[in-house]
């Protein structure tokens, strides 16, 4: 055994004879959080590391106390293993705790994802489906599903790769869950299954029974916003003025606030306000993330030759070689059909918007120095690195508009690329439900499945239409139903489009008479598009507020800079004045006053987009409004009063 191996067994053991009260609970929380250690390799992983970190901080603070030993009274030598210990501890009590959260966090998102998974079941049990096949189709598409189709993930591969039963996989999976609604749900499931009940009217009366906890649920999530949004105002608007005026009055009296004042704008509101953003993601994460980006197939591998594990020659030459031709078809369909890309694509939109910013960047600063501009040197000091002189102030006032204007144009550009994404899967999902009670009437009406969805092409279903007309083409040109709905999902793009074709084609299989798995669908894509409306008509308020707000700030800021600050005598006016004899540079107050608008802008956008959607994405626009009118009103407002 190598020396590392021989180290975690002893740390294990350690942790079986030191803490042996951890084992039940630690383990069962790993299980839930499906974090894929054992106990024992865990907790020797937590003595590692807290051991290491002790170890650091011992000797970077021994260090410390051994070079400023002369300034320090001698009691100070009990810093370094107080501190060792104590950061030891919190890494040892921080890595005890994680799993509890990860199992915390992964119960919300399985309660919030459960409604959904349950009537896509029923759906399927009710088109004559079998029940180890609704087990793989749930599990085989988390990205529609969310975290409850991963927790299911872990039954269908017990059955797969282990052989053992749906009954047994999910009677194990109700115990190691973190969910208690889907872990009682997995009981009653086995119950009804072992006693062969009506499967199909046990999902259905469930499935309504969660899409009722789903409204109720929605409702507590809306009440905490809204106290979090009244918490938002207070620590994120309010108190940073209240700290602004507070520093500025300070620093008219002589005290020396420019450092502390930039301290409090550069550090503690960016970290501060994304710290609040972390906060609603953890606390709010929507419950189904839509796969954003365009599905990619995996490419073939030369390698996997069916039938046995021998290698091919030149197998790895072919494999490198189709990855080179993958990768060049990809291209050239991005070049090909840019607008599709962006479209569907979020990660390249938000890579192109980055890119044009920065192009501007350097264009400008580009054209600036072909123009002849100058920029003032740095003053440096030897022990501190580059002091914060008024050359400095001079640097960063000359391109604070550039890096504000180049970040105005990341934003307008991934802006309006993602509201159109955004505003196209809201189209979808508002007309999805339309066309699903199209498809069963016409299918209840007797017309063969593969006939009903050509009858669709006489059916106004907005943005659909062109979907609908092109599978229609496909199934005349000899599609089968299968192909072409797979077409269809792959061309509209969107999660609630997904999980619809999913279910036909599972479903159109077994039955070709779908009218009751239609008529679920529907209700079930009502269902989604009443919470999420729902939830975007309330916290529109919560957005008018942040806007409110934002506006309440830049109008004291600009108070501050047009009133207050001019009215401080300097030069030959403060001579008299014994408070302002260390000086009291008015532009350095306005360029702080500037810097933290931009700062209060970006913050205040991006968390109206997160307590709105759910999305720091959406927040792209309000932020990019925000920073407009602090641009605005800097540089061309204030100059007119």
């Amino acid at each position: 055994m190598s020396v590392r191996g021989s180290l975690y067994v002893f740390l294990g053991d350690v942790a079986d004879r030191l803490e042996p009260r951890y084992y039940d609970r630690l383990d069962g929380y790993l299980r839930s959080a499906r974090i894929g250690v054992t106990y024992r390799g865990y907790m020797a992983h937590t003595y590692l590391y807290s051991l290491i970190v002790a170890l650091t901080v011992l000797a970077v603070s021994t260090a410390f106390v051994a070079v400023f030993s002369d300034r320090l009274v001698r009691e100070a030598w009990v810093a370094p293993p107080v501190a060792s210990l104590g950061f030891g501890y919190t890494v040892h009590a921080v890595r005890v705790y994680y799993p509890r959260y990860v199992a915390d966090v992964r119960a919300e998102r399985i309660d919030a994802t459960l409604p959904g998974v349950t009537s896509f079941s029923f759906a399927l049990v009710r088109g004559g489906v079998p029940l180890d096949e609704v087990l793989d189709t749930v599990s085989s598409h988390p990205d529609v599903f969310g975290e409850a189709a991963e927790e299911f993930g872990v039954a269908a591969r017990d059955v797969d790769r282990f052989g053992g039963d749906v009954v047994t996989a999910l009677r194990r999976l109700a115990e190691e869950t973190p969910s208690e609604d889907m872990s009682e749900f997995l009981k009653s499931f086995v119950s009804v299954v072992i006693r062969k009940e009506d499967v199909s009217g046990f999902l259905g009366e469930k499935a309504q029974d969660f899409h009722d906890d789903a409204e109720d649920r929605q409702e507590n999530v809306l009440e905490r916003l809204e106290v979090l949004a009244e918490f938002y105002v207070v620590v994120f608007v309010a108190a940073p003025l209240f700290v602004i005026t507070i520093l500025v009055v300070v620093g008219f009296v002589g005290a020396a606030t420019l450092v502390t004042l930039r301290v409090f704008i550069y550090v503690v509101m960016p970290v501060s306000g994304f710290g609040f953003v972390i906060l609603l993601d953890v606390l709010f994460e929507p419950p189904s993330k839509p796969d954003e980006s365009e599905k990619e197939e995996e490419a073939p591998s030369i390698v996997d030759v069916p039938g046995t594990d021998v290698p091919v020659e030149g197998a790895e030459e072919g494999n490198k070689a189709l990855d080179r031709y993958e990768r060049r078809e990809r291209l050239v369909e991005y070049l090909s059909r840019p607008m599709r890309t962006l479209r569907k694509n979020p990660a390249v939109s938000l890579r192109l918007a980055v890119g044009l910013g920065i192009t501007y960047l350097v264009a400008k600063v580009a054209v600036f120095f072909y123009l002849g501009g100058t920029v003032p040197a740095f003053e440096q000091e030897p022990a501190f690195g580059f002091a914060f002189t008024e050359t400095t102030e001079a640097v960063l006032t000359a391109v604070d508009d550039t890096l504000v204007e180049a970040s105005m144009v990341s934003l307008f550009v991934y802006a309006v690329l993602y509201q159109t994404r955004a505003e196209y899967l809201r189209n979808v999902e508002a007309r999805l439900p339309e066309l699903l009670g199209r498809l069963s009437s016409i299918n209840q009406a007797g017309v063969p499945f593969l006939q009903s969805l050509v009858s669709l092409r006489e059916v106004d279903v907005g943005v659909l239409n062109q979907h609908v007309d092109r599978m229609a083409r496909d199934i005349k040109l000899n599609s089968t139903a299968s192909e072409a709905l797979r077409r269809f999902e792959r061309r509209a793009g969107s999660p609630a489009v997904t999980r619809t074709t999913v279910l036909l084609d599972n479903t159109s299989e077994a039955s070709g008479r779908l009218g009751k798995v239609l008529r679920i669908a529907e209700r079930d894509a009502k269902l989604r598009d009443r919470l999420t409306r729902h939830r975007r008509e309330q916290m529109s308020l919560y957005t008018v507020v942040i806007y409110i707000s934002f506006f309440v700030f830049i109008v004291i800021i600009a108070v501050l800079s047009t009133v207050f600050i001019p009215a401080v005598p300097t030069g030959e006016e403060a001579s008299g004045i014994p408070q302002l004899q260390g000086g009291f540079d008015p532009e350095a107050y306005r360029t702080l006053f500037y810097h933290a608008t931009v700062v209060q802008a970006v913050l205040g956008g991006l968390i109206a987009g997160k307590m709105t959607s759910g999305r720091v994405s959406t927040g792209a626009k309000h932020a990019f409004i925000m920073v407009a009118v602090a641009y605005l009103t800097f540089n061309y407002f204030l100059l007119l009063v």
